[in-house]
């Protein structure tokens, strides 16, 4: 964090997201002083650093920490240089554990010493922090939100501890998850943690309660609830892809194509395919198929265009694809037919005679 200490001759309080103190002594020349930069909130039971920059000033610093609105009560901790300093230090100053009441203490700031000039330097400034006791933060997770009847529910939690936050690697008292209808089905008790982190896992019954089922987290007597839902399973749409030649010269021997079953989630579907080939229907169609397109969903076909002796004589016409898809898995029938069209290109030869 880069911090600017604007020079007047008045003095200046900062404040962002640290706590800035910062002070000129009347007696001294503007350009002498220094800024101290500190947390503006303290966690008890911890110890915070707290640094100094003394500008054209070589002096001792001295922390306190006290109750705010304390009068004439010795400090709750206090820290010192080592001796005069110059420049930039940092000190360490322990927050003790404190009641539940003390959420405010005063940071309090005694620098003495001289200026580079040699003129004497003191000066006394306080500011309030607030303190907060450390705080837990529960973050429970599945791999997805929805799930089938047989399927395992794969949980992950993971604690943070604030403001620090880092995992709390402490046992959990509690893990339990329940049904819609708010019975207990699976509990864990007392569970260690991985570097704190949790892993647990819960299989599904073939006809578990559809509905939102709740995990219910406890640590350190706080609980934490996620949801999940189980929902009926509904067999996957698909579509049929289609690749014909951009077009086919009529002097070609064979045309090829090639048809795939894709899911919309992305996986091929593995089926049987059907297809019927014709000229915008105008001859009897040309019937192909496969029984097994293999894991990858898909398959190539080839037939001699000779099957349609008329295609010599046409010009800008089109092949019609008719597919119907079956997925393997299930015998489910695609049930749109499924068409793609492909040029017949019959170029024409002319012949001009010379003009001369």
């Amino acid at each position: 964090m880069e911090c600017r200490l604007h020079w007047e001759n008045v003095r200046r309080v900062v404040w962002t997201v640290a706590l800035f103190l910062t002070t000129m002594s009347p007696t001294t020349l503007a350009e002498s002083g220094y800024i101290i930069t500190a947390s503006k909130y303290f966690m008890p039971g911890s110890t915070e650093a707290v640094c100094i920059n003394l500008v054209d000033v070589t002096a001792e610093v001295t922390l306190h920490l006290l109750h705010s609105g304390a009068v004439h009560v010795p400090p709750i901790s206090q820290v010192s240089t080592d001796g005069a300093v110059h420049g930039q230090v940092c000190l360490e100053i322990e927050v003790p554990s404190l009641p539940r009441y003390s959420w405010r203490l005063t940071l309090r700031a005694s620098v003495e010493g001289t200026t580079d000039s040699g003129e004497p330097f003191s000066d006394i400034n306080e500011r309030t922090v607030g303190v907060f006791s450390t705080g837990l933060e529960t973050f429970v997770q599945t791999d997805k939100p929805v799930y089938k009847a047989g399927q395992v529910v794969r949980i992950r939690i993971l604690t943070l501890k604030y403001p620090s936050m880092k995992p709390f690697t402490e046992q959990y008292n509690e893990v339990y998850i329940t049904s819609p209808d708010d019975i207990r089905v699976r509990q864990w008790h007392f569970i260690e943690t991985q570097e704190g982190l949790i892993d647990l896992a819960m299989q599904l019954s073939d006809d578990p309660v559809l509905g939102t089922w709740t995990i219910h987290a406890t640590v350190n007597g706080r609980s934490t609830r996620q949801t999940f839902k189980i929902d009926e399973y509904v067999l996957p749409k698909f579509d049929v892809i289609i690749t014909p030649p951009s077009y086919v010269f009529v002097l070609d021997q064979t045309v090829e194509f090639s048809v795939c079953g894709l899911y919309t989630y992305g996986q091929p579907v593995r089926g049987s395919i059907a297809v019927n080939v014709s000229i915008e229907r105008l001859e009897p169609t040309l019937a192909l198929s496969v029984q097994d397109t293999g894991d990858d969903g898909c398959h190539k076909f080839t037939f001699p265009l000779s099957h349609f002796p008329s295609v010599q004589y046409l010009y800008n016409w089109y092949f019609i694809f008719n597919v119907d898809f079956t997925e393997a898995a299930t015998g489910r029938f695609n049930i749109d037919s499924w068409y793609s069209y492909c040029n017949i290109f019959n170029p024409s030869i002319k012949l001009y005679q010379p003009i001369w």
